[in-house]
């Protein structure tokens, strides 16, 4: 039978409503009619419970928007799935308590392209996955069909997916406000409380309620929620102030930092985040990879999981325990980080590499020795295949292709002074009517640089590029290019001011190629597929958008690179070819990036930007990375000591209020003789009830014993 699903395989949610009802006019095999009962079922409990939810107010699993946290109107809606996917599995776990997701048989298709073929859905509680795979190979389609439930999952699972665009809207709300206001579960108790708290005279069921109520917030840490809210959107790179600022006021990164925010803080069983470490800097990065495992991890009571796509090895091999590949087709599961994983992927390559030779071989003796046909060869392998009980495919291998991209900048022309490219001499800059952000810097950019700038986001390392490649006027001092010098300048924006409308073999061409052969011979050696070549730009995806403007600063021959986040929108590969180039490359080289791979892999020495200069870093990436660390505890424990004493403050004024309320007693002074009279006779009293008791007792028993 075929790999490709019928339409009797697929799922009553995912059949066009004109076509024949599903195995009309075909016998169905037992399994397959499981399947489709089993999928009938699922689906209709689905439905079940969107009703309920919608009538609870709280549809989570439905909306993104909702998902991240936040109310309808706080986040851009998504495209629904439910009408781009044909898919089909059968269901290892179906419990309403199921925390897990697990799912046997699974095959998916979007508008006709396989993405997925007779593999496995594997993710236990308690576990963090690394999804992993080539752009398009359906990474970002799997998140999406487990956020939007289209996979088995436990009816009381809150499932929570943060895609890489995925930002709050502009709104008058502060963000800690958007932040804290994410946890529906937290404001609905909280609600709830407060109007039975304010009940006059509230019935046994009303104050028992209320005791529940106040139980559960009590779990939820509800009254240290504010102290973290703040603690997250401070690792992840605001600032106090910037904390009550309205979420209109920032930028579009800045607001997907939000939304990442919104999500850390709700801490939901399933939480998947494509491309988290994208908008962040390299110190939001490693606070990131630090806070992750304290949540999601296997020694809770209730266990989360943990699932991200990213390109940052460094993030996934600190955060993750396990890897999933997506290849030929199939979901691969390894333990451990991603370097862990690349071991154990060389091996199973290179014995897929041998198993491959055997069968060419075994191939070439059937031609030869047995003078068989091609067909003939082919049956003798479905014929081994049924005998082993595995697919064709599993018998009858196919060559492996390696995915190879190459990102070549050539060698730029000679200049006179060939070593000192750029120099920022005693240089202030400050923008009109705001406070300098650079006071007296002193710097200078070799032929031979390998320079990362590092520091927290916000502080001016996008206007230290500015400055170095003449775009913006210092206020104070000059800065000097050496003469013929050609600065190749990369960045997100970049990306953006890319001429939208014109494909990139035009782009291309109007940059002095003149052949469109050369031309595309260029963006393909920067991964550019060939049927994105004659596309308009505005139509290509992130990463095909970053190939393009790379391909277009390499004909520039530039003396200077500077990289402003290159890796951002890039893959795994695309990044080695990146790091492979700037090892090649014969000119100075600046970059500012979270990805730690990049700077390790290019022995890049490192610039901190602190108290409005620039200077070298005394220490590597390890020690950047404690020095952060202490940095943040450090604010954290002057914010714990301001919370203890703004705590301690408030306790003593209602010390204070309660003293200021008691009234000086009027009765007279107590007796002593009197007291000591009083106390004799209450013991006295006592004793004589204790007597009564068990002369009570006694009683009781004899008539008992009389009876028997």
């Amino acid at each position: 039978m075929s790999d490709e699903p019928s339409n009797s395989d697929i799922s009553p949610s995912t059949v066009n409503p004109s076509s024949p009802p599903p195995g009309e006019g075909k016998k169905l095999t037992r399994a397959e009619a499981r399947r489709l009962q089993q999928q009938q079922e699922s689906e209709a409990e689905m439905k079940a419970l969107e009703e309920r939810e919608r009538a609870a107010g709280k549809l989570v699993a439905d909306r993104p928007a909702l998902a991240a946290g936040i109310g309808e109107a706080g986040y851009t809606s998504a495209e629904s799935v439910a009408d781009l996917y044909s898919l089909t599995f059968e269901a290892a776990n179906a419990g309403d308590n199921e925390r897990s997701i697990l799912a046997n048989h699974f095959n998916c298709r979007i508008q006709g392209k396989e993405l997925f073929r007779d593999t496995s859905v594997n993710f236990v509680a308690g576990s963090r996955y690394g999804l992993m795979g080539p752009n398009g190979r359906g990474k970002s389609s799997l998140l999406r069909l487990m956020e939007q439930r289209k996979l088995p999952i436990g009816r009381r699972l809150l499932v929570q997916l943060v895609e890489q665009e995925q930002e709050v809207m502009e709104m008058d709300t502060p963000a800690f406000e958007v932040v804290l206001q994410s946890d529906k579960t937290r404001q609905r108790l909280l609600e709830e409380e407060k109007a039975l708290s304010e009940l006059e005279n509230p019935t046994n069921e009303e104050f028992e309620r209320l005791q529940e109520v106040q139980n559960e917030l009590s779990l939820l840490g509800t009254d240290g929620a504010e102290a973290k809210v703040r603690r997250i959107l401070y690792g992840l790179g605001f600032p106090t102030e910037w904390q009550d600022w309205p979420t209109k006021r920032f930028s579009g990164g800045w607001r997907k930092r939000i939304t990442l925010a919104c999500a850390v803080f709700m801490e939901p069983d399933f939480l998947m985040l494509d491309e988290p470490t994208n908008h962040l800097d390299l110190n939001a990065v490693m606070w990131l990879q630090s806070y992750l495992p304290k949540v999601f991890n296997s020694s809770r009571k209730n266990p989360k999981t943990l699932v991200v796509v990213s390109h940052d090895v460094e993030f996934l091999d600190s955060v993750c325990t396990h890897m999933v590949h997506i290849e030929d087709f199939k979901l691969s599961y390894y333990s451990g980080g991603y370097y862990d994983f690349l071991n154990a992927l060389f091996a199973k390559r290179k014995e897929y590499d041998n198993k491959y030779e055997k069968v060419r071989k075994d191939i070439r003796v059937m031609k030869r020795n047995q003078h068989l046909s091609k067909d003939a060869i082919k049956k003798v392998f479905e014929n081994r295949a049924r005998k082993e009980g595995r697919d064709l495919h599993d018998v009858l291998l196919e060559k492996r292709k390696d995915y190879v991209v190459n990102f070549p900048f050539e060698e730029p022309p000679q200049l006179r002074d060939p070593y000192c490219l750029i120099k920022l001499s005693y240089l202030s800059f400050g923008y009109p009517g705001c406070e300098n952000l650079y006071n007296n810097i002193d710097i200078a950019l070799w032929s031979d640089s390998r320079i990362c700038i590092v520091g927290p986001n916000g502080i001016g390392k996008s206007t230290l590029f500015g400055l170095m490649d003449g775009l913006l006027t210092p206020t104070e001092g000059h800065v000097e290019i050496v003469r013929n010098c050609r600065v190749g300048r990369y960045n997100q924006h970049f990306v953006d001011k890319l001429p939208l409308t014109a494909t990139s073999v035009e782009l291309m061409m109007s940059l002095g190629f003149v052949h469109e052969h050369e031309a595309r011979q260029r963006l393909g050696s920067f991964g550019l597929e060939g049927t994105a070549h004659h596309q308009k730009i505005e139509t290509l995806s992130g990463g095909q958008k970053a190939r393009c403007a790379l391909a277009a600063i390499s004909t520039q021959r530039p003396h200077l690179l500077m990289l402003d986040e290159p890796t951002n929108h890039l893959d795994m590969e695309s990044i080695n070819a990146l790091i492979e180039a700037i090892n090649d490359y014969k000119g100075g080289v600046v970059v500012v990036t979270h990805d730690a791979r990049l700077i390790l892999d290019t022995s890049m020495s490192l610039w901190l930007v602190a108290d409005k200069s620039i200077r070298p870093f005394d220490g590597d990436l390890d020690d950047y990375r404690e020095h952060v660390m202490s940095v943040l505890k450090a604010e954290e424990d002057r914010r714990e000591a301001e919370r203890e004493a703004k705590r301690t403050g408030r306790v003593a004024a209602q010390e204070t209020a309660k003293g200021e309320k008691k009234e000086p007693s009027t009765a007279p002074p107590i007796d002593p003789e009197k007291q000591a009279a009083s106390l004799t006779d209450m013991f006295a009293k006592k004793d004589a009830k204790k007597k009564k008791d068990a002369s009570v007792v006694k009683e009781k028993k004899e008539k008992k014993d009389d009876k028997k």
